[in-house]
Protein backbone atom coordinates (compact mmCIF):
# COMPACT_ATOMS: atom_id res chain seq x y z
CA UNK A 1 0.00 0.00 0.00
CA UNK A 2 1.08 3.59 -0.54
CA UNK A 3 0.79 6.29 2.11
CA UNK A 4 1.33 10.00 1.52
CA UNK A 5 3.26 11.48 4.40
CA UNK A 6 2.03 14.59 6.12
CA UNK A 7 4.52 17.34 6.97
CA UNK A 8 4.33 16.46 10.68
CA UNK A 9 5.54 12.92 9.94
CA UNK A 10 8.37 14.01 7.63
CA UNK A 11 9.57 16.61 10.15
CA UNK A 12 9.71 13.95 12.91
CA UNK A 13 11.75 11.70 10.62
CA UNK A 14 14.14 14.52 9.75
CA UNK A 15 14.80 15.94 13.22
CA UNK A 16 13.94 13.01 15.51
CA UNK A 17 12.10 15.40 17.85
CA UNK A 18 10.10 15.74 19.99
CA UNK A 19 10.72 12.48 21.77
CA UNK A 20 9.00 10.04 22.25
CA UNK A 21 6.65 11.01 19.37
CA UNK A 22 9.50 10.97 16.86
CA UNK A 23 10.48 7.44 17.89
CA UNK A 24 6.87 6.29 17.50
CA UNK A 25 6.69 7.86 14.03
CA UNK A 26 9.99 6.38 12.89
CA UNK A 27 9.06 2.94 14.25
CA UNK A 28 5.66 3.00 12.53
CA UNK A 29 7.00 4.19 9.18
CA UNK A 30 9.86 1.68 9.35
CA UNK A 31 7.44 -1.14 10.15
CA UNK A 32 5.21 -0.25 7.21
CA UNK A 33 8.16 -0.05 4.83
CA UNK A 34 9.38 -3.44 6.10
CA UNK A 35 5.89 -4.79 5.30
CA UNK A 36 6.30 -3.57 1.71
CA UNK A 37 4.45 -0.26 1.93
CA UNK A 38 5.68 2.90 0.22
CA UNK A 39 5.80 6.35 1.78
CA UNK A 40 4.97 8.97 -0.85
CA UNK A 41 6.44 12.39 -0.10
CA UNK A 42 4.37 15.07 -1.90
CA UNK A 43 6.10 18.20 -3.17
CA UNK A 44 3.99 20.37 -0.86
CA UNK A 45 5.15 18.33 2.13
CA UNK A 46 8.78 18.70 1.03
CA UNK A 47 8.29 22.46 0.77
CA UNK A 48 6.67 22.76 4.18
CA UNK A 49 9.21 20.51 5.87
CA UNK A 50 12.10 22.34 4.20
CA UNK A 51 11.11 25.58 5.91
CA UNK A 52 9.79 24.04 9.13
CA UNK A 53 13.00 22.26 10.09
CA UNK A 54 15.04 25.37 9.35
CA UNK A 55 12.77 27.75 11.22
CA UNK A 56 11.67 25.63 14.18
CA UNK A 57 14.71 23.37 14.66
CA UNK A 58 17.59 25.47 13.32
CA UNK A 59 18.66 22.92 10.70
CA UNK A 60 20.69 24.50 7.86
CA UNK A 61 19.61 24.20 4.22
CA UNK A 62 22.48 21.91 3.25
CA UNK A 63 21.55 19.39 5.95
CA UNK A 64 17.86 19.45 5.05
CA UNK A 65 18.64 18.90 1.38
CA UNK A 66 21.10 16.10 2.20
CA UNK A 67 18.39 14.40 4.28
CA UNK A 68 15.92 14.73 1.40
CA UNK A 69 18.49 13.21 -0.98
CA UNK A 70 19.01 10.24 1.33
CA UNK A 71 15.27 9.61 1.67
CA UNK A 72 14.67 10.08 -2.07
CA UNK A 73 16.84 7.05 -2.90
CA UNK A 74 15.51 4.89 -0.06
CA UNK A 75 13.40 2.03 -1.43
CA UNK A 76 10.61 2.80 1.05
CA UNK A 77 10.11 6.42 0.00
CA UNK A 78 8.73 7.85 -3.24
CA UNK A 79 9.55 11.40 -4.33
CA UNK A 80 8.30 13.07 -7.51
CA UNK A 81 10.61 13.04 -10.52
CA UNK A 82 10.77 16.85 -10.27
CA UNK A 83 11.97 16.67 -6.67
CA UNK A 84 14.59 14.02 -7.45
CA UNK A 85 15.92 16.03 -10.39
CA UNK A 86 16.12 19.24 -8.37
CA UNK A 87 17.78 17.50 -5.43
CA UNK A 88 20.59 16.41 -7.79
CA UNK A 89 21.61 20.03 -8.47
CA UNK A 90 25.04 20.90 -7.10
CA UNK A 91 25.10 23.86 -4.70
CA UNK A 92 21.32 23.84 -4.33
CA UNK A 93 21.57 25.21 -0.78
CA UNK A 94 22.94 28.49 -2.25
CA UNK A 95 21.13 28.50 -5.61
CA UNK A 96 18.81 31.24 -6.77
CA UNK A 97 16.08 30.34 -7.33
CA UNK A 98 16.19 27.93 -4.45
CA UNK A 99 14.80 24.47 -3.82
CA UNK A 100 11.14 25.35 -3.26
CA UNK A 101 11.00 27.88 -6.12
CA UNK A 102 12.51 25.32 -8.49
CA UNK A 103 10.06 22.71 -7.25
CA UNK A 104 7.15 25.05 -7.97
CA UNK A 105 8.39 25.78 -11.50
CA UNK A 106 9.13 22.14 -12.31
CA UNK A 107 5.75 20.93 -11.12
CA UNK A 108 3.95 23.65 -13.10
CA UNK A 109 6.06 22.99 -16.19
CA UNK A 110 4.99 19.32 -16.04
CA UNK A 111 1.33 20.36 -16.29
CA UNK A 112 1.98 23.03 -18.94
CA UNK A 113 1.60 26.12 -16.75
CA UNK A 114 3.90 29.15 -16.63
CA UNK A 115 4.77 30.81 -13.34
CA UNK A 116 4.61 34.53 -12.55
CA UNK A 117 6.88 35.86 -9.84
CA UNK A 118 8.18 39.09 -8.37
CA UNK A 119 11.56 37.48 -7.62
CA UNK A 120 14.38 38.17 -10.10
CA UNK A 121 15.80 34.66 -9.67
CA UNK A 122 12.82 33.26 -11.56
CA UNK A 123 14.28 34.72 -14.78
CA UNK A 124 16.52 31.64 -14.84
CA UNK A 125 13.56 29.26 -15.00
CA UNK A 126 12.31 28.21 -18.46
CA UNK A 127 8.60 28.52 -17.69
CA UNK A 128 8.62 31.60 -15.48
CA UNK A 129 8.23 35.32 -15.97
CA UNK A 130 9.10 38.08 -13.56
CA UNK A 131 6.62 40.90 -13.21
CA UNK A 132 8.62 44.08 -13.74
CA UNK A 133 8.59 46.65 -10.99
CA UNK A 134 8.27 50.35 -11.77
CA UNK A 135 10.41 51.04 -8.68
CA UNK A 136 13.54 49.15 -9.79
Amino acid sequence: MKYALDTSVLVRILVNRPQPLASDVIDEVSRRIADGDTMVVPNLVLSEAYYAVQHHYGVDKETVLRSFRILSVNAGFEFSEEAKTILSIEGLDHAKPGFVDRLICAEQQRVGVSVLSCEKGFRRMPNAEVIPSQNQ
